[in-house]
């Protein structure tokens, strides 16, 4: 019993003294501290989710994308690999095919100008 009654004689004290209502402050601001990092994380939650639908959704666009791409490239017309010989030699005429039209261009351009 004196225990409890230790406690009320110190309680009385406190609130004497002033204290109790800067402790009960200081647990309001902790309370609203902790709802507002609560409100935060969930907020980062939802983020990360809505982030990681879109990456899965621009993985699977690149995946399709790369799959229709290697399919055009690395087949023929008729849907007959190509060999890497024949892959260079038609990279080759193309790049060959592009340098000239931009040098013709550039010649046109310098003829006009």
């Amino acid at each position: 019993m004196a225990a409890g009654l230790g406690s009320h004689a110190s309680l009385a004290e406190s609130l004497a003294n002033g204290t109790v209502p800067a402790k009960a402050n200081n647990f309001t601001q902790l309370q609203q501290h902790i709802d507002d990092l609560t409100k935060e994380k969930f907020e980062l939650v939802r983020g990360l989710k809505e982030q990681q639908k879109m990456a899965a959704g621009l993985s699977e666009e690149n995946l399709l994308l790369t799959e229709d791409f290697n399919r055009q490239v690395i087949c023929t017309p008729v849907g007959r690999p190509r060999s890497d010989n024949a892959f260079r030699v038609l990279w080759q005429i193309e790049s060959d095919k592009n340098t000239l039209f931009n040098k013709e261009k550039l010649r046109v351009q310098m003829k006009h100008s």
